[in-house]
């Protein structure tokens, strides 16, 4: 089922594209995506993907309090760039606006951040100390350790706004279809012989 069909601005080459999903159901898919609960053993928040909670030996992530460095280090820069985001971005180009949800800072070491379509922020720790290393060793140039995360945060809510998982669901889905026509074109090909 298509929702929409739309043509994003120029300053995206007019591309136009196919929507399978409506906001509601997006949404509804980001709140579903992730398990939250307080680890009995630990007593600390900790957090599963839907994904990793269907597989046995998956590991629970803990999250940051809010009251740790790290965390406040991303709500600030979260901040900031969705600021930036509805000042210089949205309102200039006519984007829809961003919609945040909760931001989760994760006890993780592999370089990562990303949205849900919820709004949902998700930084791990191994993203900051990927970018702290890369500013102590002055391989980022001009740029420093908040401009950094800046990037990285920014580049995960253009993603969000212009719905590029929907984008891509209903890119799948539509591939989907037309495989099941070629295989069912050949089979009656292939049964008239």
């Amino acid at each position: 089922m298509v929702s929409s069909y739309d043509t994003l601005p120029e300053e995206f080459e007019n591309r136009s594209r196919i929507l399978g999903m409506t906001a509601e159901v997006l949404s509804t898919i980001g709140d579903s995506a992730v398990v939250t609960y307080t680890s009995p053993r630990e007593g600390k928040d900790v957090y599963l993907t839907t994904y990793a909670a269907s597989r046995k030996f998956a590991k629970p992530k803990q999250m940051l309090s809010k009251q740790t460095v790290e965390y406040r280090r991303c709500e600030t820069i979260v901040e900031n760039v969705i600021r930036a985001y509805h000042a210089k971005v949205q309102d200039p180009i006519g984007l829809p606006p961003f919609k945040m949800g909760t931001l989760r800072v994760v006890e993780d070491p592999s370089v990562n951040a990303y949205t849900l379509p919820n709004g949902d922020i998700f930084v791990n720790t191994g993203l900051l100390d990927v970018i702290d290393r890369y500013a102590r060793e002055g391989a980022m140039g001009q740029m420093g350790r908040s401009d950094a995360l800046a990037f990285v945060i920014g580049h995960e809510v253009a993603h969000n706004v212009l719905q590029h998982l929907n984008e891509r669901i209903s890119q799948d889905s539509m591939l989907g279809i037309v495989r099941m026509l070629l295989i069912s074109a050949l089979s009656v090909v292939l049964r008239s012989e």
